[in-house]
């Protein structure tokens, strides 16, 4: 809000709360009374994937007190919770286009009518893979992944770097030879290059792409595999695959459940090279002869 603070420091993580009315975020606050708290900085998600973000207010209603809060993200309000707070834990989700990258994160608290316990503590979440051992658990933003902004006065030299959004299927692009001509029984492959909604090169750690391709009247079905290409910051990708049926496919490239631009893609599998033990021989002229000028006929397939 408006007006000068009364006091300001350095917190290594946003986690305060008070057992009774007299317990303030800073002595210089009078007891009893209305306080609001800013708290400003950055955060680095290790992760291009989307997270969720919660202010918890474990204590409020307890002694009549009202809070409220809000949150920015990457510049984006995503907990407005100033009129009212339909929760003690109001959450809001965003998707970041960079792991390790910095983002501008700014919370905003306020507790009025303070009879009793109040506090606030700033949590976070990652699902985005399903693998326990990878995603980021449900806990408070430790202070390895919160860090202090320091304003650059006006006439100092600064560099801007501003980061992609996130993944968007439509924009990111595919190429190469085996989107549209391959062999049966040879491995083929395509290029994916990952990009946001404005055509930036979007890094994605764990890549949500999937290559299928479906051959005409529905079968047969095959999967594609889908790796990353280092450097990982280039946000590329190649989709391989080995097909055995000779024919034409539709091949699918989708980032989650959208495809991705052009998709999809109109494939001919050629048949492979000629192969003695699979071709067959057939006919009368096998195992009955004939009197020249008569010939004794045989097919090969």
């Amino acid at each position: 809000g408006a007006g000068t603070p009364k006091a300001s420091r350095v917190d290594s993580t946003v986690d305060w709360s008070a057992t009774a009315s007299v317990s303030k975020p800073s002595a210089t606050l009078a007891a009893a009374t209305t306080f609001g708290v800013r708290w400003i900085g950055f955060v680095q998600p290790s992760r291009a994937q989307q997270y969720t973000f919660s202010l918890a207010m474990p204590l409020s209603g307890t002694a009549g007190q009202v809070e409220r809060v809000k949150l920015w993200v990457d510049n984006s309000i995503i907990i407005n919770q100033w009129s009212s707070l339909a929760s003690t834990a109001p959450s809001g989700t965003i998707g970041f286009g960079r792991g390790n990258g910095y983002y501008d994160i700014q919370a905003l608290y306020k507790c009025t009518n303070v009879g009793g316990s109040c506090g606030y503590g700033l949590f976070w979440q990652n699902t985005g893979t399903g693998v326990a051992s990878v995603d980021t658990s449900y806990g408070r933003i430790p202070s390895t992944r919160l860090f202090q902004r320091l304003d650059v006065p006006n006439g100092f030299a600064s560099g801007l770097r501003i980061q992609p959004a996130v993944e968007c299927a439509s924009a990111s692009t595919v190429s190469g030879n085996g989107l549209t001509l391959a062999t049966a029984g040879v491995a083929a492959s395509f290029m994916i290059q990952s990009k946001d909604a404005y055509d930036n090169v979007r890094e994605d750690v764990l890549p949500s792409f999937s290559a299928t391709l479906l051959g005409s009247g529905g079968i047969p079905v095959y999967a594609g595999s889908v790796t990353s290409l280092p450097p990982t910051t280039l946000g590329q990708y190649v989709a391989s695959y080995t097909v055995q049926s000779a024919k034409g496919y539709n091949v699918f490239v989708k980032y989650g459940t959208d495809n991705l631009k052009g998709s999809p893609f109109a494939l001919t599998v050629n048949p492979a090279y000629t192969c003695g033990t699979t071709s067959t021989i057939f006919g009368w002229g096998l195992t009955t002869s004939s009197v020249s000028p008569s010939k004794s006929p045989f097919t090969i397939q």
